[in-house]
C-alpha cells in the first residue's frame, strides 16, 4: 500500500515506527519525542487493524487531527469500514476528495487534584499499552497548559507550520516537536471511566453538570463516553446506543449499588465533573480510552468536556452503515429460529 501510494500518487508515506522498523526501513518514521503529531504536514491517516488501531492513531495528535482513513483487519471492525483488498479504490477517492466525511466528536478531560494542581500521577504498571513499541506507551495526548476548567480550549492553537518544516529533511528527528508528559488534557475518542480499581469496596463519587450536582455515585465505577464510544464499554455497563453524528455525552454507571440508577445522556456542551467523595472509603482510579491509568485521591476529580476538534472519519458515505454494522458486528435484533 505504501508503495503504491507513492508510486502512483506522489504521496510519501509516513510509517508507524514499529511497522517501518521491522518491515519498511525505506521509508520515513517518527519518535515517541515527536509527539504529538503536526497535522499541517499530515495530509490523511490511513489506518490498517481493527477499532483500537484507531483509537491509537487519535492518541497521536493534538487539537486537529487529519482525516482518518480505517481499513478493517481486525477481530471486531466497528470502526474500520473499508476492506484493504479495496485500497487502491478508496484511496485514490481520498486523494481526489471523492469521499464523505463524518465528525466523530472527542472528550477533552483534565485531571485536578484537591491541592488545587493540575497533574498527572500515573501508574505505569497498569497502564494498557496497545502492542506497538515505543509510540504506544505515550499517553492520549497531553493538552496545553492554558487549559483551566473556567474556559475553553485555547483559540490560539495554531503553531506556527513554518517552524516544522526544517524536520521534514532530518530522518532522524522527522516532525522536531516534543512532548510535555506533565501537561494535564487529554483527548479521548471512547469513553473516560472512573472505577473502584482493585478495591474490594464500591467507589463514592460525586457528579456535577455545569457546576450543579447531579447525584452521588455508589457503583464500581462511572462511564462518560462519546457516541462513538456509545458501542463499546458504556454498551456493556447497559447503556444506549448512539448515532455518532449525535451530539451527546453518555452517563453510565457501572454496576450501581441502586438498581434505580440507569444510564442517562447529556448534550454536548454540558460541563461534567466527577470528584471522589471525602467519604469515599478508598481512591478511585481513572483512565482514557482505556489507556494512561491514573490514581484518583479523596476530592480529586476529572472534569471532561466535548472538544471542538472532532475527528474527521471517512466513511463509505452509506446513511445506514451504522445499523447495518449494529447487524453485523454486535448481531442487534437477530432473532435465532428454533
Amino acid at each position: 500500500m505504501a508503495k503504491w501510494i507513492q508510486d502512483e500518487h506522489k504521496v510519501e508515506p509516513i510509517i508507524e515506527p514499529a511497522v517501518q522498523k521491522e518491515t519498511f526501513p525505506q521509508y520515513r518514521s517518527y519518535k515517541s519525542t515527536d509527539l504529538p503529531l503536526p497535522y499541517h504536514i499530515v495530509d490523511f491517516i490511513i489506518c490498517i487493524g481493527g477499532d483500537g488501531t484507531l483509537l491509537h492513531a487519535n492518541s497521536l495528535f493534538k487539537r486537529r487531527i487529519p482525516p482518518v482513513v480505517a481499513f478493517y483487519h481486525g477481530t471486531l471492525g466497528f470502526l474500520t469500514p473499508f476492506k484493504v483488498e479495496n485500497f487502491k479504490i478508496v484511496l485514490s477517492d481520498v486523494i481526489l476528495g471523492n469521499v464523505s466525511i463524518m465528525l466523530r466528536s472527542r472528550l477533552l478531560c483534565s485531571i485536578h487534584r484537591s491541592d488545587g494542581k493540575k497533574k498527572l500521577a500515573v501508574n505505569h504498571s497498569n497502564r494498557c499499552c496497545g502492542g506497538l513499541n515505543d509510540v504506544a506507551d505515550t499517553p492520549i495526548f497531553p493538552e496545553d497548559d492554558h487549559f483551566s476548567p473556567d474556559c475553553g480550549e485555547d483559540d490560539g492553537i495554531l503553531d506556527d507550520p513554518e517552524s516544522h518544516l526544517h524536520a521534514l529533511s532530518d530522518p532522524e528527528n522527522l516532525l522536531g516537536y516534543s512532548m510535555d508528559s506533565s501537561r494535564p488534557g487529554f483527548y479521548v475518542l471512547n469513553e473516560v471511566v472512573v472505577d473502584r480499581g482493585q478495591s474490594p469496596y464500591v467507589t463514592s463519587l460525586q457528579t456535577y453538570c455545569n457546576g450543579h450536582l447531579i447525584t452521588n455515585v455508589k457503583a464500581d465505577g462511572l462511564i462518560l463516553s462519546t457516541a462513538t464510544g456509545s458501542t463499546a464499554y458504556s454498551l456493556a455497563a447497559g447503556g444506549a446506543m448512539i448515532h455518532p453524528e449525535v451530539p451527546a455525552i453518555l452517563y453510565t454507571p457501572i454496576c450501581p449499588h441502586s438498581l434505580s440508577f440507569r444510564p442517562v445522556v447529556f448534550p454536548d456542551h454540558a460541563k461534567l465533573r466527577v470528584q471522589v467523595s471525602e467519604a469515599s472509603r478508598a481512591s478511585a482510579w481513572v483512565s482514557f480510552d482505556g489507556r494512561f491509568r491514573t490514581e484518583l485521591s479523596s476530592l480529586d476529580s476529572v472534569i471532561v468536556r466535548t472538544s471542538k476538534w472532532p475527528l474527521p472519519f471517512v466513511t463509505t458515505g452509506s446513511p445506514v452503515q451504522w445499523i447495518h454494522n449494529l447487524a453485523t458486528n454486535l448481531h442487534w435484533n437477530n432473532h435465532t429460529k428454533l
